[in-house]
């Protein structure tokens, strides 16, 4: 039985890392957790003497999302191959979308040095899709070999169909998610305006970064939206399954940015396997998984009018929706479970391990 360490500062609960965990379980592999997410340097002290206890109990190390100060630490302290769960990059994931340290060259060249180092040390990288790997090795210099793709997928414990849950009497349109640039809200914003009395009604339920949260409540007052409810909040999972299940529609991401090119967002996942039609923007990263028209709608970048158009078809086609619903259930039942998923980890770990 292959048995593998799931190392770092990771969230046990963060979808992709429970995803993964279940979905490696249910292949038959045996996972020892070592972590610890207490704050500044503690924390390496703190994995150096628990992973101690388990160092020759494993036969891979993975890293878990987050990682990226954690792989070199890692390599250090291990003889077992090392994979790391990036996702995407610590470039992406701090300057492109949270715009954390724009304008700070030496922050900017940490987190630069913070990739390099990070990619140097693992055996083998986990990104979310197929342009996030071709960015790894077209921008970043990492060698093909070394760069899988695996998708997010659906914890289908968190997130499932319900039919004793009813819809909401009025059409609703959901967004939920973190309120990054690359979401795009404030085009939704502005396709709800459009669509104002025409029997839409939009739950917008996300936290953000910085000012993004005053943004949005700004544009609200200036557009007097009537029919935008928004919680700004983190809600715990059970909240967010009922507000999607009561809506008709999901929304994904909308903006004309370059994180899109590269990335698909955890809900479009979530939404196909709750029987949500999911809408989109027409962008690099959901053109490798999804098809516009077969199992979802996609329409273009950062263009409100279009977004109000597609949704008020799908409102007035309810065959047309029902189409879309089903053949979103087929994708994710043969792309996007836990199991499926873990056996693709498996093959990718196996073969490392095959070569040590």
């Amino acid at each position: 039985m292959l048995r593998i360490c799931y190392f770092g500062i990771y969230d046990p609960e963060f979808s992709r890392n429970k995803i993964y965990m279940r979905g490696l379980r249910e292949n038959g592999v045996d996972i020892i957790e070592c972590s610890d997410r207490g704050r500044g340097l503690r924390k390496f002290w703190n994995l150096f003497f628990k992973h101690w206890h388990l160092r020759n109990k494993y036969d891979v190390m993975i890293v878990g999302y987050p990682g990226y100060i954690i792989v070199p630490f890692a390599r250090l302290i291990t003889k077992k191959p090392v994979v790391f769960d990036a996702l995407c990059s610590f470039y992406e994931a701090q300057i492109i979308s949270r715009n954390a340290y724009a304008g700070i060259p030496f922050r900017i060249a940490y987190v630069r040095f913070i990739d390099w180092l990070a990619n140097i040390c693992a055996d083998l990288i986990f990104v979310e899709t197929d342009k996030q790997r071709q960015y790894y090795i077209d921008t970043l210099g990492v060698p093909e070999k070394k760069v899988y793709r695996v998708l997010i997928g659906v914890d289908d414990h968190d997130f499932y169909f319900d039919s004793s849950v009813r819809k909401n009497e009025r059409f609703t349109v959901i967004f939920r998610g973190r309120l990054t640039k690359e979401a795009g809200v404030r085009h939704i914003l502005d396709a709800a305006k459009i669509l104002e009395g025409r029997g839409v009604d939009f739950v917008i339920a996300g936290f953000g970064f910085g000012d993004v949260i005053q943004e949005l409540e700004n544009k609200l007052a200036l557009l007097k939206l009537s029919n935008v409810t928004l919680i700004p909040r983190q809600l715990p999972i059970a909240d967010i399954r009922s507000l999607m299940l009561r809506s008709h529609i999901s929304l994904g991401q909308f903006e004309d940015n370059e994180r899109l090119k590269r990335t698909i967002p955890h809900k479009a996942f979530e939404s196909l396997a709750m029987r949500l039609p999911y809408i989109t923007a027409n962008t690099e990263g959901v053109l490798g998984v999804l098809k516009d028209g077969e199992n979802c709608l996609m329409v273009r970048k950062a263009d409100p009018a279009h977004l109000a158009e597609k949704i008020l078809f799908l409102k007035n086609n309810p065959s047309f929706q029902k189409r879309l619903i089903e053949e979103g259930v087929k994708t994710y039942r043969t792309m996007f479970t836990p199991k499926i998923l873990g056996s693709e980890i498996y093959r990718a770990i196996s073969g490392l391990v095959s070569k040590k």
